[in-house]
């Protein structure tokens, strides 16, 4: 045991010297079908630690689709009540990293070789939404927050979070952190000496309904769709004159105020930092956002305000030698490379990489993979193209959070891996952690073998958002694929982006132990170690549209599999039409059977099967 480690066991070590605090965990967290409890919080730890340390170090993953990634907010994921007397003394409820480290031997259990962590930067106080904020918005961008640290534990959250990265790493797993590039909290700390990076308006235009995103008639709407689709990015509609003139020049004098930073420019005029808003469609109904703002990328002095063509689709005036605001670009470039230096972090995953400059977009990867040449990077991106390749990212978000729940769209997406029109690798996960959880859409006996059938196309990526293994219903934001009506259902105080809404650990171990059963079931056949991202993939026909199905063949070998999802409530025998690939055999078994152009299988309600095939030579 070394660094960060070893002065965490240290620190426990002198916090058990204390009379003992019982100190309860979820049965899940310790291979229980119930709560445990310890005698002391420390004592748990201590023997955590040790469990994890104790061997021989394990290697690394060194590709991303080796093994399955694990998405989680650390405040969130490991969110419980381990009593009232744990409280009193200083022992955190909602998540922190410490927790995250006695999480490891859980997440080892679900084959997990990469954690990807939301935000872990200080969140800002300004426009703070729900009870604890959301970790978007940052106020520092080099820093850890506190509320992730154990306060009992004389170690900086730095240190705490490095100490987990550290403890993921003996456990073989890679630990990735979101960044947030394109928007600072309204107290940012960068404010104070950089003023020149954000935006400013005038405060008397402040008042009354605030400040929200400039308005466009339904026939500028139309035009700048219409302009943006043929890829044309000059003479764009631009807001009105009156929307314009409400942003000014950085202020010479700063001071900070409960709504943020205010300041005074050389005229004497009081300025302030704008709330952010959505940045496309142009006609987003989204009201403004009141806890973060957007960093100046630019510097064009007929260009200066917030508005679709100067922060997402950007004007070919931008684009320009000279225009990029430098000190901003620097500082953006320099967030990765510090974090994986400072904490020992793996990679990144990069909130709205598809919405940075081109130029920009590239020298953040060029500078992540400069300081680490085998940093795993991830773009949030829904579209899955050759840019992202091109770029340098290793992995993109991928569109399935939005078709996962439906058989159709499902037969669509495999269709489209079919044609081989997949140039760069995707998640495979039928949610986010700002769509519907997949529990709500599908009945969540169906997720393990959705998942799993997705989990088995190439270039997929299995990727698991905490709480989707326990069938968790309740969303952790709502941003995206939701209706008015969701949205207003659930407020801030409901979801885990903004308060302490901590996952079902008590009440979903059969979920659980479903999904370690389908995990299980995949990694025992033999053929699953034979799969290439360079795999054929052929759509499988059938007449029951309950059924999605499909046959992938190893590259390079006669194997291969024929995976059949049943999305029906009820067991059935269907026939597959296998016509268009060439199979010698399939395995022996008494629930299915191959005659002629036809496979005759039997499978369960809601259920997968995954048949090993011969190609014929």
């Amino acid at each position: 045991m070394t660094g960060s480690l070893e002065r965490l066991r240290e620190e426990l070590v002198r916090i058990d010297r204390f009379p003992p605090t019982p100190y309860c965990v979820p049965g899940l967290w310790v291979g229980s079908a119930s709560p445990v409890i310890y005698p002391s919080a420390s004592r748990y730890f201590i023997d955590v630690l040790d469990g994890l340390t104790s061997g021989t170090t394990q290697t690394v993953a060194k590709r991303p689709a080796n093994g399955v990634m694990y998405n989680a907010m650390v405040r969130h994921v490991t969110s419980y009540e381990h009593g009232l007397e744990a409280r009193t003394v200083g022992w955190r409820s909602t998540g922190t990293f410490l927790k995250m480290i006695a999480l490891l031997p859980y997440l080892r259990e679900l084959h997990v070789e990469t954690i990807v962590l939301l935000p872990v930067s200080p969140i800002g106080a300004v426009g703070r939404k729900g009870q604890l904020g959301s970790p978007y918005a940052v106020r520092d961008p080099f820093a850890v927050e506190a509320a992730l640290a154990e306060p009992l534990i004389n170690l900086s959250p730095e240190q705490q979070a490095r100490a987990f990265i550290e403890a993921a790493h003996r456990c073989g797993m890679k630990v990735l952190t979101e960044v947030v590039l394109r928007t600072a909290s309204l107290d940012s700390v960068l404010v104070r000496d950089h003023p020149e990076w954000f935006y400013w308006i005038r405060s008397q235009d402040d008042g009354g309904e605030g400040f929200h995103a400039p308005v466009f008639s339904d026939h500028q709407v139309r035009e700048i769709r219409r302009l943006i689709e043929l890829g044309r990015r000059i003479d764009l509609p631009e807001p009105s004159a009156e929307y314009r003139r409400r942003f000014t020049e950085p202020p010479m004098d700063l001071y900070p105020s409960q709504g943020g930073w205010r300041g005074r420019t050389v005229d004497g005029e009081e300025v302030s930092l704008p709330g952010a808003f959505a940045d496309w469609p142009p006609d987003d109904p989204q009201p403004a956002w009141d806890d973060v703002t957007y960093l100046k990328l630019h510097r064009h002095p007929m260009l200066n305000y917030m508005a679709y063509n100067t922060i997402r689709m950007f004007d070919t005036e931008l684009e320009k030698p000279g225009m990029e605001n430098a000190g901003v670009w620097n500082m953006i470039a320099s967030v990765i490379p510090t974090t994986m230096r400072v904490l020992g972090a793996d990679g990144a995953m990069v909130d709205m990489g598809h919405a940075l400059p081109d130029r920009l977009r590239r020298r953040v990867i060029e500078d992540a993979k400069a300081e680490r040449p085998d940093a795993v990077m991830i773009e949030e991106n829904f579209h899955l193209d050759e840019a992202s390749v091109r770029d340098g990212f290793d992995v993109v978000t991928g569109y399935l959070p939005f078709d996962a729940h439906d058989a159709g769209r499902l037969r669509s997406f495999i269709a489209r891996v079919s044609d081989a029109s997949v140039p760069v690798r995707y998640l495979a996960c039928g949610e986010s952690h700002n769509t519907p959880r997949w529990a709500s859409r599908i009945n969540p006996d169906l997720v393990p073998p959705t998942w799993a059938l997705l989990s088995l196309l190439p270039k997929a990526v299995a990727f698991i958002v905490a709480g989707m293994e326990l069938a968790e219903t309740r969303p952790i934001n709502t941003g995206l694929d939701f209706t008015p009506e969701e949205i207003a259902l659930w407020t801030t105080d409901r979801l885990a982006l903004f308060s302490d809404v901590p996952l079902p650990w008590d009440t979903s171990a059969d979920r659980h132990a479903m999904f370690i059963a389908q995990i299980a079931a995949m990694n025992r056949l033999d053929v699953m170690y034979h799969l290439h991202d360079d795999d054929v993939v052929r759509s499988v026909e059938c007449h029951d549209q309950d059924i999605v199905a499909f046959h992938r063949h190893c590259a390079g070998t006669r194997r291969g599999i024929l995976v059949v999802l049943n999305t029906a409530a009820a067991r059935t025998e269907c026939s597959l039409d296998i016509s268009d690939i060439p199979l010698a055999a399939l395995a022996v078994s008494g629930t299915w059977g191959m005659s002629g152009q036809t496979v005759q299988c039997q499978i369960e309600a809601m259920s997968i099967v995954i048949i090993p095939t011969f190609i014929a030579p």
